[in-house]
């Protein structure tokens, strides 16, 4: 354990880095896992009671791949977010007033279309 001021961060060395993903991936699997019995268990679907050791593996290895893919796409969301509050100024000082209120009324339709379409009949 380092100390570096009385006000600072205190940083531990730990050197166990791959037992510590490895019980990380355990849990994160084994929480998907209980949602898929709880979701399971609000829709009323049965299972098969001879469900194999290799199915429930790729079960979890697919699921944590959903997670992983989901995490990602999030993570380019936060970029391309940030991105846009950068240029933010940039893209006003550049392009005149109508042009800009042209593209916030895009920007409002698209999200009015496309929050019409999540929406069931």
């Amino acid at each position: 354990m380092v100390v570096v001021s009385q006000f600072s961060v205190i940083a531990i060395r730990v050197d166990y880095h791959p037992f510590g993903v490895g019980i990380l991936l355990f849990a994160a699997s084994g929480v998907v896992y209980h949602l898929k019995i709880s979701l399971n268990a609000i829709w009323r679907t049965k299972l098969d009671p001879e469900v194999k050791i290799k199915k429930v593996i790729i079960d979890r290895v697919l699921s944590f791949a959903f997670i992983l893919a989901i995490g990602f796409l999030l993570l380019i969301s936060f970029i391309v977010t940030a991105a846009i509050s950068i240029l933010n100024d940039t893209i006003r000082e550049v392009l005149p007033d109508v042009l800009l209120y042209a593209a916030y009324t895009i920007d409002f339709l698209i999200r009015r279309c496309a929050d019409t379409l999540k929406k069931p009949n």
